[in-house]
């Protein structure tokens, strides 16, 4: 209850995935494609490779949630408009203070780079990392949710936590920290870690 949902509309005149809207959280979702490459044996021509697979892929969705999150973050009405650039709604985002998060969803996982951002991602200073996952991952974690009766707050606690394990995660697999939330082994409390 309580939700919009918007799938392929564009904003700033550049097409976006998803945008759902759920009380006075934002989730801003772009879905990535992307094929890695298979890594070269040389070291240096091989982290070449995945870093510009990694911006062409997570890289270019940050960059697309971040239009929308800065709407968010600036407090500006946010336009979604249709391919032909016809108003379709105009959101009050006041409503989404500090509510909103992005997420990246990808078919094929980098592992630790894409577990700890920090390592590839360039960020401003006060900006957050957003979430990104796997797609087999999300369903995975998402059904186990509904499965343990979880609600819509307890993903909601989940993203808040991840935000901060970014610079502080040593992990391949992001099921694995899904895992240690869900079983109380990870929490968003530095001091309970």
């Amino acid at each position: 209850k309580n939700y919009k949902y918007y799938e392929s509309y564009y904003v700033d005149g550049c097409e976006q995935d998803i945008l759902f809207l759920w009380k006075n959280y934002a989730f801003i979702i772009e879905a990535k494609g992307y094929n890695l490459r298979e890594p070269l044996r040389d070291p240096n021509k091989a982290f070449v490779r995945i870093k510009d697979d990694f911006k062409n892929s997570i890289g270019y969705g940050y960059t697309q949630t971040k239009r929308v999150e800065q709407k968010f973050i600036d407090q500006i009405p946010l336009r979604i408009e249709d391919k032909d650039g016809n108003l379709i709604k105009e959101i009050d985002t006041t409503k989404f203070k500090e509510n909103e998060f992005s997420i990246i969803v990808n078919i094929n996982s980098f592992g630790q780079i894409q577990n700890d951002l920090s390592t590839l991602l360039e960020i401003q200073e006060d900006d957050v990392y957003p979430w990104v996952v796997k797609l087999d991952d999300l369903e995975v974690f998402l059904l186990t949710m509904t499965a343990q009766n979880l609600t819509p707050q307890d993903f909601i606690n989940y993203l808040l936590m991840r935000e901060q394990l970014h610079e502080n995660l040593i992990c391949s697999d992001e099921l694995e920290v899904c895992g240690g939330y869900l079983s109380g082994l990870i929490t968003g409390d530095q001091n309970k870690k």
